[in-house]
């Protein structure tokens, strides 16, 4: 059976302490997908499984991973419409000083400046080919490695 790959399923792991892996549970974690807190949150709630009992459900239920994977990709939509919002959000720009005037508030738009580029790094490894910094250009090599070998010498 050369050239052919086998997928072997992973082992069963035993139930480990944080829970048995019920169903009410595992739509905990994806259900509202987006809207709930992150996974590392939800997985330390009391009566919760750990994160490594999550990751076993990936690996063994193929519908709970379906369910995750679409849970991760509306969580990046949140996170991508967090962006407008937090560049759009003007309330802190200018503070008060105490002789009445208005000033620049460096720090609040640097804060929002961070904010925005954490969540573009953030959606970058979420999503890296519908957020990612990387631009594929194509360029038509094959005519020219062609035209290379078949031109003639010079005598």
């Amino acid at each position: 059976m050369r050239g052919k790959h086998r997928y072997r399923r992973l082992p069963s792991f035993p139930p480990v302490a944080g829970g048995s892996g019920g169903m009410n549970q595992r739509r905990k974690v994806v259900d509202p997908p987006g809207l709930e807190p992150k996974t590392r949150k939800i997985c330390k709630a009391p009566g919760m499984p750990d994160r490594p009992t999550v990751h076993r459900w990936l690996f063994s239920d193929t519908d709970f991973c379906g369910q995750y994977a679409r849970a991760r990709e509306i969580q990046a939509e949140e996170i991508f419409d967090e962006i407008p919002e937090i560049s759009d959000d003007s309330r802190r720009d200018y503070i008060t000083g105490d002789d009445g005037q208005k000033r620049i508030n460096r720090e609040a738009i640097d804060r929002a400046k961070l904010k925005i580029d954490a969540r573009k790094w953030v959606l970058s490894r979420m999503e890296p080919k519908k957020y990612g910094n990387r631009m594929e250009i194509d360029q038509p090599t094959q005519d020219y490695v062609v035209n290379v070998i078949t031109a003639p010498e010079p005598k």
